[in-house]
């Protein structure tokens, strides 16, 4: 029940990959999307080490490659701080899955999944995004 919440809250990121394509911004629909498989494949049987691994690996590549090719963005600011808020999350889930509170930490989890998909289309809505 638990990774099947973060199975589905992994499709938020159909949001950021629509807005960027529609927005004829292609490159940056190539790593939400890359994303979204590593997280679904991850999710969809959470039990492997490395698609777990992969899927993190991904997210942070992407992660740091939207925040340096954006340091320029006019709502650079307010991405950072949905950015932050991500961390903060993941920070905060680990922290309720250490102490056992599997639920906790799962929904703390998906707000990982909110912030950094809403910060994405922050980037997009501008009009150098």
């Amino acid at each position: 029940m638990v990774n099947r919440y973060l199975f589905y809250t992994s499709f938020t990121t159909l949001a950021t990959v629509y807005s960027a394509i529609v927005r004829r911004k292609y490159v940056f629909a190539i790593g939400p999307t890359a994303v979204l498989l590593t997280s679904l494949n991850y999710y969809g049987r959470p039990f492997s080490e490395f698609r777990r691994k992969l899927d993190m690996y991904t997210v942070c590549t992407t992660a740091a490659y939207q925040t340096l090719t954006n340091l320029q963005n006019e709502n650079f600011k307010a991405y950072a701080c949905l950015a932050l808020m991500c961390g903060l999350s993941y920070i905060l889930s680990k922290w309720h899955l250490k102490k056992g509170n599997y639920l906790e930490g799962t929904l703390t989890h998906s707000l990982i999944h909110f912030f950094g998909n809403r910060a994405n289309l922050i980037l997009l809505e501008s009009k150098d995004g």
